[in-house]
């Protein structure tokens, strides 16, 4: 990794990689709060790794000399395009730099109800994050249309008053359930009530989908 040795991971913004000659389709590595994240794509399915600045050329070089040709590093001085040759050797060139500092907060994670790798299975088998937790690419619009809805209701929630019986919620028109599941975590799991919440909707195979998530997720 001595190739590599000039860069401080503290200088990294993002990594791209190019050329797959393995199994992974493609990858890249971006800042995530105080760390990185690996997301790559195997089999047409994303995955994503959560680690620290330690271990962040470790990963480039193992993706660059098993998985990819090429990479181009960003950083806040330039971009460093890191490729392997005919000889397999690393080569590695400087640019001027194409990328600024990016906000790494996950859409103001800190004002989110549910946060970032919370262990809510619900997220999980709608699609939103992966199994550790961790929110993908594809479902962070719908993750953050959850916490907005979330928001909405705990505002009005502090004004209510409520005894000690079993709060019941109807969702007319659920749909496929993402509000539907997300408000039942945030009753039972963040405000610990007993809550018992029923969702309607026209159709029957959406209600069918329904039941099979509800004995994995509450």
């Amino acid at each position: 990794m001595d190739i590599l040795s000039d860069i401080k991971h503290k200088d990294i913004l993002q990594v791209s990689f190019g050329k797959a000659t393995a199994d992974m389709s493609k990858a890249g590595i971006r800042r995530v709060n105080d760390g990185f994240q690996l997301e790559y794509f195997s089999d047409n399915k994303a995955f994503h790794i959560n680690f620290d600045g330690s271990n962040l050329f470790e990963h480039i070089y193992k993706l660059i000399t098993t998985n990819f040709k090429e990479c181009t590093i960003f950083t806040k001085q330039n971009d460093i395009v890191v490729f392997r040759n005919r000889k397999n050797e690393l080569i590695i060139k400087n640019h001027k730099p194409t990328k600024s500092v990016v906000n790494t907060s996950h859409d103001k994670q800190k004002n989110h109800i549910i946060k970032d790798g919370t262990d809510a299975p619900f997220l999980y088998y709608l699609g939103i994050s992966d199994i550790n937790g961790v929110v993908t690419d594809k479902g962070r619009r719908k993750f953050v249309q959850i916490n907005s809805f979330l928001q909405i209701f705990d505002h009005a929630f502090e004004k209510l008053s409520f005894d000690n019986k079993q709060l019941k919620v109807v969702d007319f028109c659920c749909g496929k359930g993402y509000l539907t599941f997300a408000l039942h975590f945030y009753l039972h799991n963040i405000k610990h009530m007993n809550t018992n919440i029923t969702g309607i909707d026209l159709k029957s195979d959406v209600i069918v989908i329904l039941m099979i998530l509800l004995k994995n997720t509450v």
